[in-house]
């Protein structure tokens, strides 16, 4: 089939979609050579290894893959789906949480998973970029409460971290000046900047730590370091407010304020943040990490990392005056403390 030819057929299937313009992105995004006939605004990965490590449909070896998968009518309907995707989160969000009220405990994980998919289609529309970046961003509670349904899988992909890949795709698929934008107004806008703190050093790396496997230093072109310091203002009055150990994830944030060449400022913060009971108490899960192993997962402290950020011997004499004293649930997050850094030697 001719080029002519081929652009006047997807010009007619596009034509009748229900949503034209989110159709003509996604079939962009997935297809690359599609976008360039159809002049998309949607912009693609620069680089064909990009593709490979996203496992795109455009790529022979992982299209069998895409085609497999059945769609999954049991949550909405095909009709229902198409209107979360051309919709804006202030709609989608809504739909989603009374969705997960309605399904039984066990398909709940099912649901987030969909929804992913819905979110990442509808955000390679032009119009909904921001909308959605933003509203991940500050609404990652909301996933990170439901159970992964690949939780204990030797190889499942967390909620934290498929929220941060969802956001990096966000932020790559556009141009570098869009991709600026977006980011320098979410670090105005935003009410969290854990997830914030964890997409930009995913996407351009840290500024004095090794680099991040797939980050681009200059991510944001010539704005790269411009932006990581005002994102780091943010961070500096949080840290100074103590609201920055009320956040969904403080430890992405502290890795972030260290990896921007801030190490010193970042231990004596967490230092001075023992002295508060809450900051103390979100201090005690901040480092404890789940470890997969064939042999059964279990809980550690990597102390060779987060020594860096963290006291952890002064840390693990405050959890065990609690541990003797405190009870309920300050009792059980010291206790966890300090049987996760007792595993120390394992992880």
């Amino acid at each position: 089939m001719s080029e002519d030819r081929l652009k006047g057929e997807l010009q007619k299937l596009i034509a009748d979609a229900k949503n034209p313009d989110a159709l003509k992105d996604a079939l962009a995004y997935l297809f690359p050579y599609i976008g360039s006939l159809l002049n998309s605004r949607s912009t693609t990965y620069a680089s064909d290894q990009g593709f490979y490590s996203r496992r795109r449909i455009s790529r022979p070896e992982y299209s069998r893959t895409y085609f497999n998968l059945t769609p999954d009518n049991t949550f909405w309907s095909r009709s229902e789906t198409e209107e979360l995707v051309a919709s804006l989160p202030q709609t989608s969000l809504p739909a989603f949480e009374a969705k997960i009220r309605e399904v039984s405990p066990h398909r709940k994980a099912d649901v987030k998973r969909m929804f992913f998919e819905i979110i990442e289609v509808s955000a390679m529309q032009e119009s909904h970029g921001y909308d959605w970046f933003a509203a991940l961003v500050d609404n990652a509670g909301m996933f990170l409460k439901i159970e992964d349904s690949t939780a204990g899988s030797l190889f499942g992909l967390d909620s934290d971290h498929h929220i941060t890949l969802l956001l990096a795709d966000m932020l790559r698929k556009r141009d570098v000046e869009s991709r600026c934008e977006i980011i320098q107004r979410a670090i105005v806008e935003v009410a969290d900047i854990s997830y914030l703190c964890s997409v930009f050093r995913y996407v351009a790396g840290d500024k004095e730590l090794p680099t991040i496997q797939g980050s681009e230093p200059n991510a944001f072109g010539e704005d790269t370091d411009v932006i990581r310091e005002k994102l780091i203002s943010r961070v500096v009055d949080e840290a100074a407010s103590g609201s920055l150990y009320t956040r969904i994830s403080p430890g992405e944030i502290l890795w972030f304020w260290r990896g921007a060449g801030y190490g010193e400022d970042v231990f004596a913060n967490t230092t001075i943040a023992m002295g508060s009971r809450p900051s103390l108490l979100s201090l005690l899960r901040i480092p404890v990490s789940l470890v997969r192993s064939t042999a059964g997962n279990y809980e550690a402290v990597n102390r060779g990392s987060w020594s860096k950020i963290i006291d952890l011997d002064l840390l693990a004499d405050k959890a065990n005056v609690m541990a003797t004293y405190a009870e309920g649930e300050e009792k059980y997050l010291a206790v966890r403390f300090l049987q996760a850094l007792e595993r120390d030697k394992h992880f």
